[in-house]
């Protein structure tokens, strides 16, 4: 396999984006892009991403569009050809992504 892109799109996440992003970045398999995008978010979900320094995490914000549009943007944005989804209320086992 040759990487794998994390989707993950984030309106309003706080406060389980931080949990939810740290159960990726911890993840066994490290071929991974961490690809956020931030749906137009009025709580701290834009300043909680901004503290994160991980190359491996790319950030995109945009007015809210929904999910599925967000999604779609995300399809479009992916590096990698492998997509796995993640929400920002989801917890991933450390060997989701292996």
């Amino acid at each position: 396999m040759d990487g794998v892109t994390v989707l993950l799109p984030v309106f309003n996440g706080m406060p389980y984006l931080r949990p939810a992003l740290e159960s990726i970045l911890n993840q066994t398999y490290r071929d991974l892009e961490i690809l956020v995008i931030n749906d137009g978010s009025t709580d701290a979900s834009a300043d909680y991403l901004a503290s994160i320094s991980d190359a491996r995490l790319r950030v995109l914000h945009q007015s809210n569009q929904g999910l599925v549009a967000t999604l779609n943007r995300g399809l479009q944005e992916a590096r990698h050809a492998w997509i796995a989804r993640m929400d920002a209320d989801d917890l991933a086992t450390p060997e989701r992504i292996a």
